[in-house]
């Protein structure tokens, strides 16, 4: 698993292979036990899946890194900052507006009225300022706006279904934003004869109406209809909408305590929101869901158009023929509070300048100043964050880091010696992938383990530098390595 590699001598370091050998009762690692005449194996039960799941609780204790950096999981719509970042710094604006459209399909409105809880866990924030990721956000959505043509993202094929969404407002533009891109046909209907909903009450100076209006367009050239000065009891029922769409989604902001008649279903006990089960956004009504301020009021705009995202993510299930169900949520390993010297090693590698002003007539960046503010990201975010190998296992074995070995845990050590390679020790499982590569290759110096006993590590033996130590087998060490303990430090040319 961990530490196996085709072509090479196994190495038993992982111990997350281990299975039951029936004549002696023993637990062995697989990759290492020879074969014998008439040897049976037990390869899966309790007490092996338990034996796996403590060997993986001990490399998680030992784990100095952050699955998911402090911004992304600040963000209520989980959207990849890290990667939009070092998209502008590239000066690839195009791939930039793919990775936030990912999570948030209308960047220049929030990058208005964010209020960036994002920034608020920035690390740089402690140092000297938190990198601006509102006017980053915002500077992507304004260069979408004046793209020609006028950008759309990528949808699936038509799945043949449709929802309703009924309310214009963040929330319901975010959920027919994501079923539309999973195929599905959506409809909005509002009260109102313009969308937008909260959004047309933002100050003229905060948001421009524009802004707002050309940004909101994308739905239309995405295919989703509008049925707009429609009002849900009196124009049209639910009844109607079950009649017609496979799933309706209410996303009609806050409710009166006397609404529930209107609506067709029933309120929570507070009589203040629409009842649903957890959750799954399910209300009383069979495949009738609400979201937003329609069941709980919503004071951020991000928090609102997040509640759009996950409704969406729900009603796609339903739709493909599973249960109404939230998103799993994934192994996130955490670094925590930085200890002293910490900072020091997050910003090598990172501009030392001060939080960059805007110099725009209305306080956008422009695209040079984009990339001065993105090249002060720390790069919190782990490489191979999606394909870890150690996260895989984690996640399959519910295994969370066992014990308080982080509690006096090791400096953060970022080794930067190699033009193209970051080596992180602190993320390394000791697999000895690397040094067999290096070894294989005649690779001189190579990496090799160094010490005895809990001090063991692997690095650069006799104090030579990495570059020197992976001068021709640098990317075979990082597509080998499980983790992100030797990465990348910029895009290689395939990923472009």
């Amino acid at each position: 698993t961990l530490c196996y590699m085709t072509g090479c001598s196994p190495s038993a370091s992982c111990m997350i292979c281990v299975v039951r050998n029936e004549a002696t009762g023993a637990l062995i690692p697989a990759c290492t036990a020879p074969a014998a005449d008439g040897m049976t194996i037990t390869t899966e039960d309790d007490e092996i899946q338990q034996a796996r799941k403590i060997a993986l609780g001990l490399l998680l204790a030992e784990h100095l890194g952050d699955c998911a950096a402090p911004c992304t999981r600040g963000c209520p719509a989980h959207m990849d900052i890290p990667t939009m970042i070092r998209l502008i710094q590239a000066e690839r604006l195009p791939a930039a507006w793919e990775v936030v459209t990912r999570a948030i399909p209308f960047p220049a409105i929030l990058g208005r009225i964010c209020d960036a809880p994002c920034e608020k866990v920035c690390r740089r924030r402690a140092h000297d300022g938190a990198v601006s990721i509102c006017l980053l956000k915002r500077l992507v959505g304004d260069w979408a706006l004046a793209a020609d043509p006028a950008l759309v993202p990528r949808c699936k094929a038509s799945t043949g279904q449709s929802v309703a969404v009924v309310g214009a407002g963040l929330t319901g533009l975010t959920a027919a934003y994501f079923l539309t891109l999973q195929g599905h046909a959506c409809s909005l209907i509002d009260r109102n004869r313009e969308m937008g909903g909260a959004l047309r009450s933002v100050a003229e100076e905060v948001l421009p109406a524009i802004v707002r209006q050309n940004e909101l367009a994308l739905l239309g050239r995405m295919g989703v209809t509008s049925d707009l000065g429609k009002e849900l009891g009196s124009d049209i029922s639910i009844e109607e909408l079950q009649s017609q769409h496979r799933a309706v989604i209410l996303a009609i902001g806050e409710q009166e305590e006397d609404s529930s008649d209107l609506l067709g279903v029933a309120l929570s006990d507070s009589g203040k929101g629409i009842a649903v089960q957890g959750k799954t956004f399910q209300t009383s009504r069979d495949n009738v869901f609400a979201a937003g301020s329609a069941v709980r009021v919503q004071r951020m705009a991000i928090q609102a158009l997040s509640q759009g995202q996950a409704v969406a993510a729900v009603v796609n299930r339903v739709l493909s023929g599973q249960p109404a169900a939230p998103a799993t949520v994934r192994f996130d390993s955490r670094l925590g509070r930085l200890r002293e010297g910490d900072m020091a090693t997050f910003l090598e590698g990172a501009s030392p300048e001060a939080p960059v002003p805007p110099s725009g007539a209305d306080g956008s960046y422009t695209p040079t100043e984009g990339e001065r503010e993105a090249s002060r990201c720390l790069r919190c975010d782990c490489a191979k964050a999606e394909d870890c190998q150690l996260r895989q296992h984690a996640d399959r074995y519910g295994a969370t880091p066992t014990g308080t070995l982080k509690a006096d845990r090791a400096p953060v050590v970022r080794n930067q010696q190699h033009e193209e390679i970051l080596f992180e020790p602190g993320k390394c499982i000791r697999c000895a992938r690397c040094v067999r590569i290096t070894a294989d290759a005649s690779e001189e110096p190579g990496l090799a383990f160094l010490n005895r006993g809990d001090a063991t590590e692997i690095g650069v033996p006799f104090g030579e530098k990495l570059n020197k130590a992976l001068a021709r087998t640098a990317e075979a060490c990082v597509n080998a390595c499980p983790t992100a303990a030797l990465s990348w430090k910029h895009d290689r040319p395939a990923d472009k």
